[in-house]
């Protein structure tokens, strides 16, 4: 009973740490305050931040300043927090407004095309932090990705060789057989037809003439 019991436990807790996924808020609110048109070179006013690096001519907005030391705390996934979805390619990202559970951020990042998935890292998370949907509050969990659920953006590319061309056998051939071996024909029957039938007659004589008695007198 005593292993059962453990057993039962051990799973229950490998489930509790499959269903977390982390959240953390890296932004800094009002950044910005006092330079309204940052650079990635301007400093950040508070210490221990980091300022953004993405470029803003593609972003459409300034560089903002983050924390890249936030703390990630693991959460069930089916609370609902802040989604930004960012794009590797682009160094920059999009937001979707309100809350929602970790499915759906993932759906909705995938959904967006291109490379874009939920943030790995603070210094990602943090290339985001001022572009919109009020997710800047201190008090707005956003959540970040694991590079181990996230969908690929490229196909998997299959590592195993090919098979090899089927192997046919060459077909087995047998000798052919020898001629078949012909007896020679029997020779005619030796035995002489016999003759006509010999016909024994038996011929009976004539049985003599019957005696005539002389009359007798008167």
């Amino acid at each position: 009973m005593g292993k059962l019991t453990l057993v039962i436990l051990f799973g229950v807790m490998a489930l509790a740490v499959t269903a977390e996924k982390r959240v953390g808020q890296p932004c800094v609110s009002g950044s910005n305050v006092g330079d309204p048109t940052p650079t990635a070179s301007t400093p950040c006013e508070l210490s221990g931040t980091t300022r953004a690096t993405h470029n803003a001519s593609d972003s459409g907005q300034a560089p903002a300043c983050y924390y890249a030391n936030a703390t990630l705390t693991p959460m069930n996934e089916t609370m609902l927090h802040g989604v930004r979805c960012y794009s590797p390619s682009r160094g920059y990202g999009n937001c979707r407004t309100g809350a929602h559970n970790y499915t759906t951020a993932v759906d909705y990042c995938s959904g967006l095309g291109s490379d874009y998935r939920l943030a790995f890292t603070n210094d990602e998370q943090g290339q985001m932090c001022a572009n919109g949907c009020g997710l800047d509050s201190v008090t707005a969990m956003m959540w970040y990705g694991d590079s181990a659920t996230q969908p690929s953006t490229s196909p998997t590319k299959s590592t195993m060789s090919p098979t090899m061309s089927p192997t046919t056998m060459s077909p087995t051939t047998k000798s052919p057989t020898g001629s078949p071996t012909t007896a020679s024909p029997t020779t005619s029957p030796t035995t002489s037809p016999t003759g006509a039938p010999t016909k024994i007659g038996t011929t009976l004589s004539p049985t003599a003439s019957p005696d005539t008695l002389s009359p007798t007198a008167s």
